[in-house]
């Protein structure tokens, strides 16, 4: 038994596909986590059809939280005439979703006012949903893989409910970003200036519903387990991972972690590292967004992480491969064998695909 992750270039945004695989290789399931933006509808469509297509099915489709590159690619599809034949074929959809809700991003709002439409969309199309995805220790079989949710907390979950109706999401700003905050070239740093920065400080009281509900979760295949992080922040995964008995003497060990917030400081501090143990790193972002994500510090801080094991190679697997991305480690060459970090990238025109 294996899982194929499929990640698609959607701009700064998410938009992932599992593929199950049975032991003699035979795709048995898909699963997609998240869908990117309305303008990056296209990649998703094509992905999306290429799987249906093909004679498989979606068997979950996880909309991680209400951001616009999360969700716009979903409703999008969901709401494409041409999808008509298309989405009966889509097993079960999650999505923490209550009242109403307004989209906005860099293609203007996008308003679908009351979010029972949406349910009644899904029930129309015949796709059995989930709006209660909450973080517990009971383990979720999908085919021969299981998942385990550990965020949002229940207290997170309660209060997203009372807030849903009063919520007006800025979606085109990802909020306390390093790069929109101060305008500074932090690549121009070197790792250890990076890796000696406090931590951004982060409220557990945050009033940033968007991220603080975010679903994230550890998808299990075999022995090898994976953690889709969403835009979830670190103080509920630490939380969730100590109720499962992991702590800094006992870390999760797993193949790959798909950072938080597209490697954002204000989803990241150095404490979350302590109850993981990970060498390969997953970056969902363009090398060129207004927000300047992912944070270099986010990458130097894993690099040079207390726990680190130097004999082990540290992998960051991104997506995109621009220039930025390419130029990212320059000031750091003297230096980059000591620290034995490769940055790796998808071929031109190829999506980045991992096994495991």
């Amino acid at each position: 038994m294996k899982s194929i992750i499929k990640v698609f270039p959607v701009n700064c945004g998410d938009a992932i596909r599992i593929i199950q695989k049975s032991g003699n290789g035979k795709t048995v399931g898909n699963i997609l986590i998240d869908s990117g933006y309305i303008n990056t509808y296209k990649v998703l469509k094509d992905g999306i059809r290429d799987i249906l297509e093909s004679k498989s099915m979606i068997d979950l489709w996880i909309l991680t939280h209400l951001d616009a590159d999360h969700i716009n690619g979903a409703i999008q599809f969901l709401t494409d005439h041409e999808n008509i034949e298309l989405v009966p074929k889509i097993k079960e959809l999650w999505f923490n979703f209550f009242e109403s809700f307004s989209i906005k991003n860099k293609d203007g709002y996008v308003s679908f006012g009351k979010g029972i439409k949406l349910k009644k969309q899904l029930k129309k199309l015949c796709i059995p949903f989930n709006n209660e995805i909450i973080a517990g220790h009971k383990k979720i079989k999908i085919n021969n893989a299981q998942i385990t949710i550990l965020s949002p907390d229940r207290k997170t979950y309660k209060e997203l409910i009372k807030q849903w109706e009063d919520e007006e999401i800025k979606y085109d700003m990802i909020h306390n970003s390093t790069y929109a905050a101060t305008g500074k070239d932090y690549d121009k740093m070197k790792i250890k200036a990076l890796a000696e920065l406090k931590d951004f400080k982060i409220s557990t009281k945050s009033k940033d519903l968007a991220n603080r509900s975010s679903i994230a979760f550890i998808y299990e295949v075999g022995r090898e387990k994976v953690l889709f992080l969403g835009d979830a922040l670190p103080h509920i995964i630490i939380e969730a991972l100590k109720s499962l008995g992991y702590s800094k003497k006992k870390r999760l060990k797993i193949k790959y972690l798909k950072l938080a917030h597209h490697g954002s400081r204000a989803n990241f501090n150095k404490g979350l590292m302590d109850y993981i143990d990970c060498d390969e790193f997953i970056i969902s972002a363009n090398g060129n967004n207004v927000h300047g994500i992912p944070d270099k510090e986010v990458l130097s801080k894993i690099i040079l992480h207390a726990n680190r094991d130097f004999k082990k190679t540290i992998k960051f697997h991104f997506n995109h491969a621009d220039e930025r991305f390419l130029k990212m480690f320059e000031v750091d060459d003297k230096e980059r064998e000591k620290y034995n970090f490769i940055s790796l990238f998808p071929k031109k025109g190829k999506v980045l695909k991992l096994k495991f």
